[in-house]
């Protein structure tokens, strides 16, 4: 990729002046007396500057106070914009003066608020797409990031406005896009998505409102059925209108026995679903990364002693404050469609096939086995567990294990938690901290 960063300085010659004295004669012998001068000032010229970045695909440009963004190519992707301005915005420029507690300017100021808009920009979409593949019609909930102002220099500029409407046009376009692409990153979205689709909606639906509500328990023992109408149609808006449909669930979640049944049809191979869900995984992990990466280096230069410069603080400071309920929900809502929703779903899928080994006198403890070893597998081991981010999702892997503990013979318990390593949850953690797990097989078997 071709990274090009300029920046260029115009000098107006300036008139030589004379400040503050006559001009003197030649200087002639005297009687000894010393001969005084006054110091003459030249003011420094007139300086313009310019910066541009321009990869071949995306310009940001600003040139004598005068900013603008510009889609330069037909074939620019959302991934694309996520590159140029992390790699070429951020860190071919603004790293350095972030990272080494440097003074910031107010068009720096206007730069990270651009940078962040593109960031969470993405995260937003690549939610908005999984949950999407995951369910039919439409996506489990709307976009919820928008440009906006994100810094005190961005608000302060008249000229602002004009570059937030081309950032607006620009990134509105992208996504759209992003969510029709069948190549690149969305081709494993979309395989790994779409496998979810053979279980009813409803009942997706409603493992995603316990999620979504972060409910503490996914008990449903007051008997609760499915609506004949769960599906709330709701207006996916973008800043440039509407442009689709998504839909909600409007009641709470269905009796596990139902959930269990609907989720028992999703019939992808286990060793395949986990290759996909990894590789999937591992793309979209590094966006998110790179996301929290840029937020943590803001945090530690407005709590640095370093930072000398009030004003410069302040802007950082602004940014942060005005990105906070966008990051956190950008980022609660991916981790929902990687983790969270899937983890939920393959877990009722478990405790169905659980189930179905138990017999009148006597159960069937080998397969009882068998069907968790497959579902260790579809949940990649323990990576899903360690990253779900609600107690909802927890209680359900807490009644699967519950059930099997419930037909088994302690002993015999004992015996598969320490041939399976099975874990336990001791703790969901908030934010981006994986969760505390260990090893079910150092409890007391009671």
């Amino acid at each position: 990729m071709n990274n090009i960063q300029k920046i260029t300085r115009f000098i107006i010659p300036a008139m030589i002046v004379l400040v503050g004295c006559q001009t003197q004669s030649p200087i002639q012998a005297t009687d000894g007396e010393d001969i005084s001068v006054k110091e003459v000032t030249i003011p420094d010229p007139d300086t313009h500057y310019e910066l541009s970045w321009n990869n071949g695909l995306f310009e940001y440009k600003v040139s004598d106070g005068e900013r603008s963004f510009k889609c330069l190519s037909k074939k620019a992707t959302l991934r694309d914009l996520a590159n140029f301005s992390i790699n070429d915005c951020y860190n071919g420029y603004l790293a350095d003066k972030i990272k080494n507690k440097k003074a910031l300017t107010a068009e720096d100021g206007i730069l990270l608020s651009f940078i962040l808009n593109a960031q969470l920009t993405v995260i937003d979409t690549f939610s908005v797409a999984l949950l999407g593949d995951m369910t039919s019609p439409g996506a489990l909930h709307g976009f919820i990031v928008q440009c906006k102002d994100r810094s005190t220099a961005f608000s302060q500029n008249e000229s602002n406005p004009e570059i937030l409407r081309q950032q607006n046009d620009a990134f509105t376009e992208l996504k759209i896009n992003f969510l029709e692409e069948t190549e690149g990153i969305r081709a494993p979205m979309r395989v790994w998505g779409n496998g979810f689709k053979v279980i009813d909606q409803a009942a997706i639906a409603g493992v995603f409102q316990g999620i979504r509500k972060e409910a503490l328990s996914a008990d449903n023992s007051d008997g609760n059925t499915v609506s004949k109408n769960p599906w709330i149609w709701t207006g996916i808006v973008l800043s440039g209108g509407l442009i689709g449909a998504g839909v909600m669930y409007s009641v709470s979640p269905d009796e596990p026995n139902v959930l269990e049944e609907a989720c028992n049809k999703y019939n992808r191979d286990s060793v395949i679903g986990k290759e996909q869900w990894q590789a999937m995984c591992q793309t979209l992990s590094t966006y998110s990364s790179e996301l929290d990466r840029l937020m943590r280096d803001m945090r530690n230069y407005v709590e640095s002693d370093g930072v000398s410069d009030s004003a410069s603080r302040r802007i950082v400071e602004d940014a942060l404050a005005n990105t906070r309920n966008d990051y956190q929900g950008a980022q609660k809502y991916l981790d929902y469609a990687i983790y969270d929703l899937p983890f939920g779903l393959l877990t009722y899928k478990a405790r169905a096939r659980m189930k179905a080994c138990q017999g009148f006198f006597d159960d069937d403890e080998e397969k009882m086995k068998d069907v968790w070893a497959d579902y260790a597998i579809a949940v990649s081991d323990k990576d899903m567990l360690r990253n779900v981010r609600t107690w909802y999702s927890a209680s359900v892997y807490t009644r699967l294990i519950e059930l099997m503990k419930k037909e088994m013979w302690k002993t015999d318990f004992k015996a598969f938690c320490e041939a399976t390593r099975l874990f336990k949850i001791n703790r969901v953690n908030k934010g981006k901290e994986e969760n505390d797990i260990s090893p079910y097989y150092n409890t007391k078997i009671e």
